[in-house]
């Protein structure tokens, strides 16, 4: 695929600039194109605009970074095993009237990228859960 090259130039790109990244996806949009998505720290955000600038410059394409979402986790062990915790997740976040754009799930971790100005909320929510 040649789709997984050029996310493989993003991704070595973005490393060459110690940016690690987390809740990858990528694949072609409807029609023609490639689009890629993930979550940094806002600590490396900088560094992720110039690597990103850096490949924008050499392929000829467009980024876009969304500043106003933030991620909150549920950390623990064996959670694949405990599907109902991506469910509570999603139902404490419901009932805030929050959605979740993006949701992951690991052994070790259940994430969900939302509107970062429900951040707060949503963690004191997920710690009285």
């Amino acid at each position: 695929h040649a789709h997984d090259g050029l996310a493989a130039d993003i991704l070595t790109e973005l490393a060459r600039s110690a940016v690690p990244i987390d809740l990858l996806s990528f694949g072609a949009p409807d029609g023609p194109g490639f689009r890629m998505g993930f979550a940094l720290p806002g600590s490396r955000l900088p560094a992720a605009r110039e690597a990103l600038d850096r490949i924008s410059a050499r392929l000829g394409c467009a980024t876009e970074v969304d500043e106003k979402v933030g991620k909150v986790s549920l950390v623990g062990v064996g959670l694949l095993n405990r599907p109902d915790c991506t469910a509570r997740l999603l139902a404490v976040l419901a009932r805030l009237g929050t959605t979740a754009s993006w949701v992951s799930s690991t052994n070790l971790r259940v994430s969900a990228i939302i509107p970062l100005d429900r951040v707060p909320d949503a963690v004191n929510a997920l710690h009285q859960e």
